[in-house]
């Protein structure tokens, strides 16, 4: 074979070898680059959500003053610039993260929180005002009850939360989820449990589960002895 064929041969060998490093290379850059896109914007998503679990955190109904009060709180210290923003520039990235329903869910409620001044006067005139401390306590636990439990249940990143704030809040805010999970769960159980437990053994049982929370509920078994319905606790 002449020098001239094996030249030919070598440049289009040289041609093809680039077009599909190039057709593949491509496609991974692509994707690479939508990766870090999104733990980007998770990154910054969780930060405004940390911010306003802290400030919802901060302010109970001892610590309120003719200062330090929800307006106030709901004025100066909740943030959503960033979730607007996404929302606004964003959305299709926004709605591949896999969290991006409870995120939503959580900014709905922080939005209450902003509104909840307007929304009530409106509703009510001036006398809604009055309400407002009750309904601001309620939606503040509503918040911090879905942001703790989302983390403990994995619907957030919990390696993103660790790299964000302290290891004594993370833990902090792992463990409440646990307890407000294992909560929640056992009163849905409850319904469950009163077709299996019948009459004042139900609500003897019932009644005890309450007294003794915030203790974790129980491990309870359900055993039928000669007819009867027996609960143990572990």
């Amino acid at each position: 074979m002449s020098d001239t064929a094996l030249t030919i041969i070598g440049m289009i060998a040289a041609f093809i070898t680039a077009s599909v490093t190039s057709f593949l290379a491509e496609p991974v850059k692509n994707y690479v680059e939508n990766r870090i896109k999104l733990r980007n914007l998770r990154i910054a998503l969780y930060k405004e959500l940390i911010n306003n679990y802290y400030a919802l955190t901060a302010f109970t109904v001892s610590n309120q003053s003719d200062f330090f009060t929800p307006e106030y709180v709901a004025r100066h210290e909740l943030r959503t610039e960033c979730y607007k923003q996404t929302l606004q520039d964003e959305l299709t990235l926004f709605y591949q993260l896999v969290e991006a329903n409870m995120v939503n869910v959580l900014y709905g409620r922080t939005n209450q929180i902003i509104n909840l001044k307007s929304d009530l006067t409106n509703v009510f005139g001036k006398r809604g005002l009055k309400k407002a401390p009750a309904f601001y306590i309620e939606f503040s636990n509503t918040f911090i009850y879905m942001f703790v439990t989302a983390f403990y249940i994995h619907t957030f990143d919990t390696r993103v939360l660790k790299r964000l704030v302290k290891p004594e809040q993370y833990k902090e805010i792992i463990s409440k989820g646990k307890n407000s999970w294992r909560r929640i769960s056992n009163q849905e159980r409850l319904p469950k449990l009163k077709k299996l437990i019948t009459g004042s053994t139900y609500h003897h049982f019932q009644k005890t589960k309450i007294n003794c929370y915030p203790i974790p509920p129980c491990n309870v078994h359900i055993e039928n002895n000669m007819n009867k319905t027996i609960v143990l606790c572990d």
